[in-house]
């Protein structure tokens, strides 16, 4: 499976967690590999489209849930906009439908992006 990873996908310059289900939808690929999180609630919600299928091991490869701001976004209003929705959301909608739970301090912790 690996040796045939997609590296692009139509209209978009790489990859991301929300194209996995539309590349199986429209038969681009048979498999995709996803958090556990996205993959049960994609088996969940699309039970005739997809199905989950646990990698062992896999937890020991997660990793943290963060929103970076663009330094010059196209639409600073509405980015800013989505961010306030998406911090003010997150914690309460993530949980309850089986996404990834984090403490109420996670959600508000800044990282520091300089190597």
């Amino acid at each position: 499976m690996l040796a045939r990873e997609a590296v692009t996908f139509e209209g978009r310059l790489g990859i991301q967690h929300r194209d996995i289900l539309e590349a199986l939808a429209k038969h681009h690929a048979n498999v995709g590999i996803i958090f556990a999180h996205l993959a049960r609630y994609y088996a969940r919600t699309f039970p005739d489209l997809v199905e989950m299928i646990e990698v062992p091991g896999a937890e020991r490869l997660s990793s943290t849930i963060a929103l970076a701001a663009a330094a010059t976004p196209l639409h600073p209003h509405a980015a800013i906009a989505f961010e306030e929705f998406f911090l003010g959301i997150a914690s309460s909608l993530y949980p309850r439908y089986g996404f990834a739970a984090m403490s109420p301090e996670e959600y508000d912790r800044k990282l520091d992006l300089d190597p």
